[in-house]
């Protein structure tokens, strides 16, 4: 006991979970400056590489994740507190992933009524759209990503990194009778955590088409063999 042979070893790493798997993997950056707890009193915090390391007796032991940027700078992608059972002279490993992505989303919507709105009721969405998203400035990154509406026009982005983006509407998927909106891409600004929505108003092309003509034979259709087209006559909609 003098030896310190009936104690055991908790370490382990508060990481940037950068794929959201909940596993602390070889490429993803550790966090420094973490405050990690044992107990109701005994706390660390991370070294440059996001690790700690706790020396404890034999026996269960709480040990937990805290800061007050959690769910405001920062999201867990594990457990905060975890229970271990610690054995004499053992060394247990106990990791915890966070991550500050954000979602960006919404819906890209048949304009029916030109108002820009997406109606309360009923909306028509718009399928097999492809919006990308595009980063702005090195804090975003530099890979873009592209997606395509479902069925109901929804597009979903998400574990995005905060930062300035471009979200672009690929107007060479739009369908034939639409028409190429006024604004085809917004500059956003993406905050940690942050759930970004934006609706996308697109408006079918439409037309009113037809023959002013003298019905000689009465009977409300055109006949080009029987009736008279009538030159430059004014209709008004």
């Amino acid at each position: 006991k003098f030896l310190g042979l009936e104690r055991g070893n908790i370490k382990g790493h508060v990481y940037y979970d950068l794929n959201g798997n909940g596993q602390y993997d070889a490429d993803e950056p550790g966090v420094a400056g973490m405050t990690i707890q044992l107990g109701e009193d005994r706390r660390v915090k991370t070294d440059a590489n996001g690790g700690y390391r706790f020396s404890a007796n034999a026996g269960n032991q709480n040990i937990a994740l805290v800061s007050d940027d959690l769910g405001v700078r920062l999201g867990a992608s594990t457990p905060t507190q975890q229970r271990v059972e610690l054995s004499a002279r053992q060394i247990v490993n106990v990791n915890f992933g966070v991550s500050d992505y954000a979602l960006v989303s919404g819906r890209v919507f048949n304009d029916l009524f030109m108002t820009g709105e997406l109606p309360q009721s009923n909306p028509q969405g718009v399928k097999d759209l492809r919006l990308i998203l595009r980063p702005s400035d090195a804090k975003a990154g530099n890979a873009l990503v592209a997606k395509t509406t479902d069925s109901s026009g929804t597009y979903e982005f998400r574990n995005v990194r905060p930062g300035k983006y471009t979200l672009e509407l690929d107007t060479a998927t739009l369908p034939e009778n639409f028409s190429i909106p006024a604004q085809t891409s917004w500059l956003i600004n993406i905050e940690p955590l942050q759930r970004f929505y934006l609706d996308i108003p697109i408006t079918a092309q439409r037309a009113v088409a037809g023959i002013v003509f003298i019905d000689n034979d009465g009977d409300g259709k055109f006949n080009s063999q029987k009736d008279t087209p009538v030159a430059g006559a004014f209709v008004r909609t």
